[in-house]
């Protein structure tokens, strides 16, 4: 009877070529891809966090949020004059005012980009309504959310919107 991990020449067969080597070996090599799989979306996908006070925006928007919930039904916020925005044009953004609104803040969010994001004071723009003088740095998707506050300082009913800023 023969040594299965032999040759027929009776030289012993290289350890590398026994099924069980190259099974593990394959287990390995599909791990290391796998992983570089994950690294390549890591470094090439957007971040998760946008802003570097996080945690203080975070409340913040638990705050609005539930200041939502209880505001009274009525006409939302509408954001107008985002047709056709342009990198490092001017942009003039309208906001219908809602009841109570005395200014607010529009905050510009670039999913892919914090250092990018700004955010700007709204003024009355004498039509009722309230208005800021805008110019995106970046081509993309961008978050706007527009924070009202009321006579007192409080929070008033946010809204968001995404656009896409073109070259």
């Amino acid at each position: 009877m023969t040594n299965p991990a032999t040759t027929e020449t009776g030289a012993a067969e290289p350890f590398w070529k026994s099924p069980f080597v190259l099974g593990m070996g394959a287990l390995v090599g599909a791990a290391v891809a796998a992983n570089l799989v994950m690294v390549f979306f890591a470094v090439t996908g957007a971040p998760g966090l946008v802003t570097d006070d996080y945690y203080l925006r975070g409340k913040s928007y638990t705050s609005r949020t539930r200041v939502d919930y209880l505001a009274p039904a009525g006409v939302p916020l509408t954001i107008t004059g985002l047709e056709g925005v342009r990198v490092g044009r001017p942009t003039t953004v309208t906001v219908s005012a809602v009841d109570g609104m005395v200014g607010g803040l529009l905050f510009a969010y670039r999913p892919s980009s914090a250092d990018a994001d700004f955010s700007v004071p709204l003024t009355p723009d004498g039509a009722g309504g309230f208005a800021a003088e805008v110019s995106f740095p970046l081509k993309g998707r961008w978050d706007l959310i527009v924070e009202p506050t009321g006579g007192d300082g409080a929070p008033l009913p946010s809204t968001t919107r995404r656009i896409g800023v073109g070259e």
